[in-house]
C-alpha cells in the first residue's frame, strides 16, 4: 500500500507567503531605496494636505465665516504653484499679501499644523501651500518628489520668486519710459529666464527694436524692499562680461508681484543693451535677504524672427526681411514675434528694422551679413558663462 506524503497545512502556507512578502519588500527597498521612501513621503503629504483641507470646511460649515477665507486666491490646477498662498508655521510672522496663517484651526480641527519635512527647521512657512477652487478650500505640498536636503518649494524664505522681461516704452505701457504700473501690461508672457545649467532658444531673447531696456525681479519675504536699490544686483554683458551700464532706475512695488511679491523694475534707456546677453546677479544683502547670490541671464538680437539662424548663432539676415515681410498684419499681440518694434502690428516698419540690423552670416555665406556682432547660443554658468562654439 502506497503512503502520501502530507502536504503543507493552511498555516504553514500563510506563514511562507508573509515571509516571501516580507522579503520582496526588503529586496525592492535595497533596489530602488529613494522610490519607496519618496513614495511613502509623498502619501504622508497627501494625506496631510487633505486633513487640513478636511478641517477648513468643517470650521466653514460651522462658523459660516473665516477671517482669512478672503485671503485665499481662487486657482485652478495649472496656476496654483503661482497662485496658492503659502500656509506659515505654527507661531510664526506670517503676512498676509505673501503667506497665511491657519493657526485658528488648532486645536479644535486639527491637533497641529503639519510642516513638509524638507522645510528648514528656521523657514516660517509649512511647505503647503492653499488656495480655492470653486469656492472649496484645497490645500497641497509643492514638494511632491522631494527628500530632506533637497531644495523645498513654499518656503517663506527670502528668494526670487520670478523673472519678466518687458518691452519699456512701447505701445503696451502707453509709450512711457518711466517706470509705473502699467510696465506689467508690457511683460513678455513668452518670454522665459535662462538660469544656471541651461543652454538658450528663442524663448531666452527678445527681438526689440530699443533692445533689452526692461526687466523685472519678484523678491519674496525680503526683510527690506523698500531699500532695494541698483546697489543691490550686478549687472554684466557679453561678450567680455564687463560690468555694464547702471541701470537708469530701480523701483520696488512692494506687493505687486507673483503672489504676493515685491516686484522690482529695473529700466535702462532703449539701446543701451542691444545684441547681448546681461548676466543679472541679485545680490544676498541684507536688502534683498538672500542666502547666497542668485544668477540670470536675458538677451536681444533686433529683428532676429527665429529663421535662417546657424546652430550656435542667431542671426539677422535677408530670411529674416522676408519672413517679417510675408507677416504682415494690422493686429498683433505682444506674443506676435514678428511685431518687432512692439506697435501692435506687423508692417514694412518691422522689416526695415530687420534690415538695419543686420547680423552674423546669410546661409552658405562665408562673409558677415551685417556690421553687427551676432548673439551666440549661450550655456549659463553661476560663475563665468560660456559661449557654444564650432
Amino acid at each position: 500500500m502506497r503512503r502520501t506524503k502530507p502536504g503543507f497545512t493552511v498555516i504553514e502556507l500563510l506563514l511562507a507567503v508573509s515571509i516571501l512578502s516580507t522579503l520582496s519588500s526588503v529586496v525592492i527597498m535595497a533596489i530602488a531605496p529613494r522610490t519607496q521612501i519618496l513614495k511613502t513621503r509623498d502619501v504622508e503629504r497627501s494625506e496631510l494636505s487633505q486633513q487640513l483641507s478636511n478641517s477648513m470646511e468643517s470650521r466653514m460649515l460651522d462658523e459660516q465665516t473665516i477671517a482669512e477665507w478672503n485671503a485665499i486666491p481662487e486657482c485652478t490646477e495649472e496656476n496654483r504653484l503661482t497662485c496658492a498662498k503659502r500656509i506659515c508655521k505654527a507661531g510664526a510672522g506670517c503676512p498676509l499679501d505673501e503667506a497665511l496663517s491657519l493657526e485658528s484651526l488648532v486645536p479644535a480641527y486639527i491637533t497641529h499644523l503639519p510642516v513638509d519635512i524638507v522645510m528648514d527647521m528656521d523657514d516660517v512657512c509649512t511647505g503647503f501651500m492653499v488656495y480655492k477652487q470653486r469656492g472649496r478650500p484645497r490645500v497641497f505640498s509643492p514638494n511632491h518628489g522631494k527628500l530632506p536636503g533637497e531644495t523645498p518649494r513654499g518656503g517663506c524664505k527670502p528668494q526670487v520668486a520670478y523673472h519678466h522681461i518687458f518691452y519699456n516704452n512701447s505701445s503696451y505701457d502707453g509709450y512711457d519710459a518711466s517706470p509705473s504700473p502699467e510696465d506689467d501690461a508690457a511683460i513678455a508672457p513668452d518670454k522665459v529666464v535662462l538660469l544656471p545649467g541651461e543652454t538658450s532658444s528663442f524663448v531666452n531673447y527678445t527681438n526689440y527694436e530699443k533692445g533689452l531696456n526692461g526687466i523685472m525681479v519678484d523678491l519674496a519675504f525680503s526683510p527690506n524692499p523698500a531699500g532695494i536699490t541698483a546697489a543691490d544686483f550686478t549687472f554684466q554683458q557679453s561678450f567680455t562680461w564687463a560690468v555694464t551700464m547702471a541701470p537708469s532706475s530701480v523701483t520696488v512695488r512692494e506687493g505687486a508681484g507673483v503672489g504676493g511679491s515685491d516686484r522690482v523694475t529695473i529700466i535702462w534707456p532703449d539701446n543701451v543693451l542691444q545684441r547681448k546677453w546681461v548676466r543679472v546677479t541679485v545680490l544676498a544683502t541684507p536688502n534683498t535677504g538672500l542666502e547666497e547670490n542668485e544668477v540670470h541671464y536675458w538677451g536681444n538680437a533686433i529683428g532676429e524672427a527665429d529663421v535662417g539662424n546657424e546652430p550656435l548663432r542667431y542671426n539677422v539676415n535677408y530670411l529674416d526681411e522676408e519672413e517679417l515681410r510675408a507677416r504682415v498684419t494690422s493686429s498683433a499681440s505682444i506674443t506676435n514675434k514678428y511685431d518687432v518694434n512692439r506697435d501692435g502690428v506687423v508692417d514694412a516698419v518691422d522689416e526695415l528694422i530687420a534690415h538695419n540690423n543686420p547680423a552674423g552670416y546669410a546661409p552658405g555665406s562665408t562673409n558677415p551679413g551685417g556690421p553687427y556682432r551676432t548673439l551666440r547660443v549661450l550655456t549659463a554658468t553661476e560663475e563665468e558663462p560660456e559661449f557654444v562654439y564650432e
